[in-house]
C-alpha cells in the first residue's frame, strides 16, 4: 500500500512539475500544477502514516535507525566478542588449573616414588652394614677364639715345659739330698749298711704306729688352719685332704708371686698342718721345730702344690714320712 502510494505520488509530483512549467503561461495549469503537488505532499503524509518505513522523505530517520542498528549489531558483536574472551579465559583459566593440579600430582607421585625409592636403599644399606657388622664380629671371635687357643696351648706347653724343668730340679735336689745324707751318715761315724737298717728300723716303728696309732685329719683342724693362714699369708684359698697315708695340702697365690714366696707358704703349710691338723682328737704329737716339721709328716707322708690365679706351678714339694725334717722341692 506505502509503495502504491507513494508511485500516485511520485506520478502526481512530476505532473505538478509539468503544470508548473507550463502555469507560467497558463494561470489554469499553474493552479493544476499547484494542485497536483499538493496532492502528492498529501500521498506522502499519508503513505508515511500507514507505513512508516523510511522513505526518501525520512532519509535522515533512516540513516538514524540504520546507526542504531549498526550501533546494536556493533554492541551485540562486542558483548559477543566479550563473552568469547571471557569464555576463553575461563577456559584458559581451567585449562591452567587442571595442568597445575597435573603437575602438582605428578610432582607429589615422583616426591613419594622418590621417598620410597630412598627408604628401600637405606634399608637396604643398613641390611647390608648388619651383615657387614655381623661378619666382622664373627671373623672378631673366631680370631680371638684361635688367639685363645694359641694361648692356652702356649700356657700348656709353658707349663709343660715348667713342669718338666721342676721336675728335673727335683730329681736334681734329691740326688742332692742323697749324697748328703750319705755324707752325714759317714761323718756320724755310721757305714752305709748301719744308716739303712736305722731306716728300715724307723719305717716298721712307723708302719706300726709307734707312739700314735690313730692319728687323722680332722675338719676342726682344717678349717682352723684355713682362717689362720689367710692373715699370715697372701694365700687366697687352700685345699687340704689327708687318704691313706698322703696327705695332700693345694694353696691358690695372687699372680706376680715368686717361686721363694711360693715354698715359704708352703712350709708354713705343712707346720700349721703338724700343729692344728688333729684339732678335736686329742692326740698328743710333738710340734714342728727349726730342722723339724712335727711328728704328724712321721705318719703321713706330704704332697705340696702351690699355684696362682692362671693355674700357674709355682712350686711343687714332697714330705718324706721316714725323714720329715723339711720338703724336698
Amino acid at each position: 500500500m506505502s509503495a502504491f502510494l507513494n508511485l500516485i505520488a511520485l506520478i502526481s509530483l512530476i505532473t505538478s512539475i509539468v503544470f508548473f512549467v507550463k502555469g507560467f503561461k497558463n494561470k489554469t495549469k499553474f493552479k493544476k500544477a499547484a494542485l497536483f503537488f499538493c496532492a502528492t505532499w498529501v500521498l506522502w503524509f499519508v503513505s508515511a502514516m500507514i507505513d512508516p518505513e523510511p522513505t526518501k522523505v525520512n532519509g535522515k530517520q533512516e540513516d538514524k535507525q540504520e546507526a542504531k542498528q549498526e550501533t546494536e549489531t556493533k554492541k551485540e558483536e562486542k558483548a559477543k566478542q566479550e563473552e568469547a574472551k571471557k569464555q576463553q579465559e575461563a577456559e584458559e583459566k581451567k585449562k591452567q588449573e587442571e595442568a597445575k593440579k597435573q603437575q602438582e600430582v605428578e610432582e607429589k607421585e615422583k616426591q613419594e616414588e622418590a621417598k620410597k625409592q630412598q627408604e628401600v636403599e637405606e634399608k637396604k644399606k643398613q641390611e647390608e652394614a648388619k651383615k657387614q657388622q655381623e661378619v666382622e664380629e664373627k671373623e672378631k671371635q673366631e680370631e680371638a677364639k684361635k688367639q685363645q687357643e694359641v694361648e692356652e696351648k702356649k700356657k700348656q706347653e709353658e707349663a709343660k715345659k715348667q713342669q718338666e724343668v721342676e721336675e728335673k730340679e727335683k730329681e736334681k735336689e734329691e740326688e742332692t739330698q742323697k749324697e748328703q745324707e750319705a755324707e752325714q751318715a759317714k761323718d756320724s761315724g755310721l757305714n752305709e749298711v748301719q744308716a739303712q737298717e736305722k731306716a728300715e728300723q724307723l719305717k716298721l716303728a712307723q708302719g706300726q704306729g709307734a707312739r700314735n696309732k690313730d692319728v687323722k685329719l680332722s675338719q676342726l683342724g682344717v678349717q682352723t688352719i684355713k682362717d689362720g693362714i689367710q692373715y699370715t699369708t697372701p694365700v687366697q684359698d687352700i685345699h687340704i685332704e689327708a687318704k691313706d697315708s698322703l696327705t695332700r695340702i693345694v694353696a691358690i697365690m695372687p699372680v706376680g708371686t715368686t717361686k721363694e714366696q711360693a715354698k715359704e707358704v708352703g712350709d708354713s703349710l705343712a707346720r700349721q698342718v703338724a700343729s692344728f691338723g688333729t684339732m678335736g682328737l686329742y692326740v698328743d704329737l710333738h710340734s714342728p721345730s727349726k730342722d723339724y716339721l712335727g711328728e704328724y709328716w712321721e705318719n703321713f707322708s706330704g704332697d705340696i702344690g702351690i699355684f696362682d690365679n692362671n693355674e700357674k706351678q709355682l712350686a711343687r714339694g714332697y714330705i718324706d714320712k721316714l725323714n720329715p725334717t723339711k720338703i724336698k722341692w
